[in-house]
């Protein structure tokens, strides 16, 4: 999909999951055996804002040059950031 497209899609699916919150959260809570309150305070919510956030993303992510007036010069500079390691759970608590 172009990027405006897949914005739009991004948009809908966050905004489908914060219309069935309250469904989503049960269903999370009965499938993982976690405190709904997690379900509906932390996870959903945290869903939502990364989805619209990528979804923004999508149409300001550029190649080799950003772009600029004509009178302006722009690149785009990529550094490492280091090392990052991820230990991550695979249950709750």
């Amino acid at each position: 999909l172009p990027p405006r497209e897949r914005k739009k899609v991004l948009l809908r699916f966050a905004d489908l999951i914060e219309k069935h919150s309250a469904e989503l959260a049960l269903i999370e809570t009965l499938d993982c055996g976690k405190p709904i309150n997690d379900s509906i305070n932390v996870d959903l919510p945290d869903s939502i804002e990364t989805l619209r956030w990528h979804a923004e993303a999508t149409d300001k992510i550029y190649d080799q040059v950003s772009p600029a007036p004509r009178d302006v010069v722009s690149m785009i500079v990529r550094e490492p950031s280091g090392v990052v390691g991820g230990v991550i759970p695979w249950n709750f608590p």
